[in-house]
């Protein structure tokens, strides 16, 4: 209870505080009010903008722990008053207090602080040399710039300073060129860039500024000289660049001249950056680079030259198709499959008519891939016409991404009249899809497809009529039923076990009061227990009643004969909230093997039943029997 007094008080008081900071912020700084008080007080005039406190702000620019929130105050407030009482500042602080005014005078880009901002770029504080060095940068003076210009070549500062003079002249280049003054951003990059003898990337920073800040052409030539030179660091800020000029088509004319002249490690990178301009003016450059020369340099000119659509390159591409270095045919085969336009549907389909069989293959492939739209009717006429078995089976392997039922009549002739046992078992892979895309509306399949497929059960050898038991089989409809189950009984050893295997497998619930009637019946453990695993699957898709549904599970239970197959209807018996589902689970109880699942069932159960009389009793006998089950139902 005292907890919760001194709670209530302590949230009070932080409220009264809160209240008082919000309502007289000035008179919060001029109290004897805590740290985080008077924090508080300087954000809120931060907001006001409050001209009134600049005295007691002015002097706390000196506080080691109030400086920065001072600063934070006066750096947003309007009127010169803020800028004089900073610059005074800059004569009573040191080292980083110092340094976070020199950093709030930036921000308010006080013109009349250069001068002394000027001064420190000298002071013996690092801290202090580099917030001058941004700060005159900020504020962009022409007298400050020139200051940052001389500070950049002097070698004796050490890295931290010159990395603040260089940021510094960036910021007045940036300045420049928001107010279109291009030729003062050029001039404070070039000074940067300039000085050999600064880190490479500092220079590489300035190199990219002063190609970007340069008219359209102007920056070309110092975009050439640098990928042109040794320097790796400005070679990847020239790429860096040349994606950010305006004139992609110069840009790309003028690196395509120099691309022959670079080495390979460096031909990879410029090509890609081809591509990623994506200008035809690059296409010839691009197509001379993918003929000959090092794999790697020619796999990114053909993935280049695919990027931009540039059509001269598809005879190279369906010519590598078949070449020896794996990378290239790779590339060569992609490019095919996913050139934009019609020249790369044509090429694939002028393939289809190449003498060499494995040049038709891959083209049949690359179809299969997505090379064309709506390609199954070309696949179709390909796995019928062509001389070679390669080719028509790939042919067919391929079509079942696209089958359709216009194409149906086709499969079953390649099943019906297979040359090999390998056409048989395509047609047969593309018929068991065809017919799973359909399963969905088994009541809806197309007649001609159902019908189709029982005149081949009725009319073909043992094979093929087993191949068409496991067509029908996927199709989950009636009529598919009626036609396979009286093969169950047939004498053919084979096609009653492929049969059997059918109607256990079969999609639908159709088949669920033949299993389980396999359970109860059967002399063969297999198929028993096959029909077991059936029923199971089958009674979670049934849409009969709860009642109806428990008695199927507990036909089950009695008929288990391993702990497995017990912990398994179980596990299906646990879906179902009725009394009945429960009086099954409750009567395992006794069989320890199972014992826990049944626990695990009952808890499921009983969760799920409802407040009649029959649900009641049933909940009640459970709790007698299971002491854990009443805390099991509250979690």
């Amino acid at each position: 209870m005292m907890l919760k007094h001194t709670a209530v008080v302590t949230v009070v008081v932080v409220l009264a505080l809160g209240s008082a900071a919000a309502s007289n912020p000035l008179a919060v700084l001029q109290s004897d009010a805590s740290l985080e008080e008077k924090a508080e007080a300087c954000r809120l005039i931060s907001i006001s903008g409050d001209t009134d406190a600049l005295p007691v702000l002015e002097s706390l620019l000196a506080d080691e722990q109030l400086s920065h929130m001072a600063r934070y105050a006066l750096e947003p407030m309007p009127g010169p008053e803020a800028d004089a009482a900073l610059r005074r500042a800059l004569h009573i602080t040191t080292g980083t207090l110092k340094a976070g005014v020199i950093a709030s005078l930036g921000v308010r880009r006080d013109a009349a602080a250069v001068p002394e901002l000027i001064a420190l770029l000298a002071d013996d504080n690092g801290l202090v040399v580099e917030a001058a060095a941004r700060a005159l940068g900020r504020i962009a003076e022409p007298e400050g710039v020139n200051a940052l210009s001389k500070a950049i070549a002097d070698p004796d500062r050490d890295y931290a300073a010159t990395q603040a003079v260089a940021d510094g002249l960036f910021a007045a280049a940036e300045n420049a060129l928001a107010n279109d003054e291009r030729a003062d951003a050029i001039r404070s990059y070039d000074d940067v860039y300039a000085i050999e003898a600064l880190p490479g990337v500092i220079r590489a920073a300035a190199l990219r500024g002063a190609i970007l800040a340069r008219h359209a052409n102007d920056g070309l030539p110092l975009l050439m000289d640098a990928l042109t030179g040794d320097d790796a660091t400005f070679f990847e800020a020239a790429l860096r660049a040349a994606l950010e000029l305006e004139n992609r088509d110069a840009v790309a004319r003028i690196i395509t001249d120099v691309l022959p002249s670079l080495s390979a490690d460096r031909k990879i990178q410029v090509v890609r950056l081809l591509g990623e301009l994506g200008q035809d003016a690059a296409g010839p450059a691009l197509l001379r680079e993918a003929e000959t020369g090092p794999t790697a340099v020619r796999v990114a000119a053909l993935q280049a030259a695919v990027r931009l659509a540039y059509a001269p390159v598809i005879p190279v591409l369906a010519q590598l198709v078949l070449a020896e270095e794996a990378n290239l045919a790779t590339i060569a085969r992609d490019g095919l499959s996913h050139f934009p336009g019609s020249e790369g549907d044509i090429a694939v389909k002028n393939m289809l008519k190449n003498d060499d069989a494995q040049m038709r293959r891959i083209a049949v492939e690359l179809i299969g891939k997505g090379a064309l739209p709506d390609p199954a009717n070309l696949l179709m006429q390909v796995a019928n016409d062509d001389t070679d078995e390669a080719v028509r089976l790939a042919a067919l392997r391929s079509v079942k991404e696209y089958v359709g039922v216009p194409q149906m009549q086709g499969l079953l002739g390649h099943l019906l009249e297979a040359r090999s046992e390998d056409e048989m078992l395509a047609a047969e892979q593309g018929l068991v899809l065809l017919a799973m895309q359909q399963q969905d509306n088994a009541d809806s399949m197309p007649a001609e497809i159902i019908t189709a497929l029982c005149d081949a059960l009725n009319n073909s050898d043992d094979e093929v009529q087993r191949a068409v038991v496991r067509i029908l089989a996927a199709t989950g409809s009636q009529k598919a039923f009626d036609a396979v189950l009286p093969l169950t009984m047939t004498n053919d050893d084979n096609l009653q076990d492929t049969a059997m295997r059918a109607v256990c497998d079969w999609p639908t619930p159709l088949a669920l009061s033949t299993v389980i009637a396999w359970v109860k019946t059967t002399d063969s453990n297999t198929l028993r227990a096959r029909a077991l695993r059936s029923a199971v699957r089958l009674l979670a898709l049934e849409k009969d009643t709860p009642e109806a549904l428990s008695q199927h599970y507990a036909t089950l239970l009695e008929q288990a004969a391993s702990t497995d197959e017990k912990n398994l209807i179980l596990s299906g018996l646990a879906r179902i909230g009725h009394a009945a589902a429960l009086d099954a689970a409750l009567e395992q109880l006794d069989d320890e093997s199972v014992r826990a699942e049944a626990i695990l069932a009952a808890i499921a159960i009983a969760k799920q039943l409802g407040d009649s009389p029959q649900d009641a009793e049933a909940l009640e006998r459970a709790k007698s029997l299971i002491p854990e089950l009443r805390q099991g139902i509250e979690e």
